[in-house]
């Protein structure tokens, strides 16, 4: 009896075992955003190794779909880049990842280091990685930066402001 209660002991804890969730792996990558063409400009999103970060354009010209196959129409906006106070902040060690909605699009960066009294304006390479992801390279300092992020496209073209926080490697 004893060796019977041993064998229902040791099912169960394999039992357990396999009804129990596997955990999340530790790198999981998050899903690749979507987007389907609209009057709305497609956002710019940062991937930064903590979480996606979401951005719709400052300033943009967008021509969208419209109802006669014929035409299409174009949405403008003109907006005022923010105060470095109120910047998004996005922080790696490595180089920035981005995805933007549409193909066939080249992105452009500027980027000042922030807080330095005679900054220089730095323009790192934005690389296409496929038709909607790309890299921003890395700065060779650690430290925050003002970054302007525009695009161009067979849409239009788009820009946004954010502060890059490089951290040391």
């Amino acid at each position: 009896m004893h060796t019977h209660h041993r064998l229902v002991a040791a099912s169960g804890i394999v039992l357990v075992a396999l009804l129990a969730p596997a955990p999340a792996p530790a790198t999981a990558a998050a899903p690749a955003p979507s987007y389907t063409w609209s009057r709305t400009p497609s956002p710019i999103v940062l991937r930064p190794p903590s979480r996606d970060m979401y951005f719709r354009p400052v300033i943009f010209c967008w021509t969208a779909p419209s109802d006669d196959p014929n035409t299409s129409s174009m949405v403008c906006g003109d907006g005022f880049p923010p105060p470095d106070a109120q910047l998004r902040t996005a922080r790696t060690q490595q180089a920035l990842r981005m995805w933007f909605g549409m193909p066939r699009w080249r992105f452009t960066a500027s980027m000042v280091r922030l807080r330095t009294v005679h900054a220089r304006t730095l323009h790192p390479r934005v690389s296409a990685l496929s038709a909607r992801t790309f890299r921003i390279a890395r700065p060779a300092r650690a430290g925050s930066y003002r970054v302007v992020l525009s695009g161009q496209g067979p849409q239009g073209d788009e820009t946004i402001w954010f502060r890059w926080r490089v951290l040391r490697r």
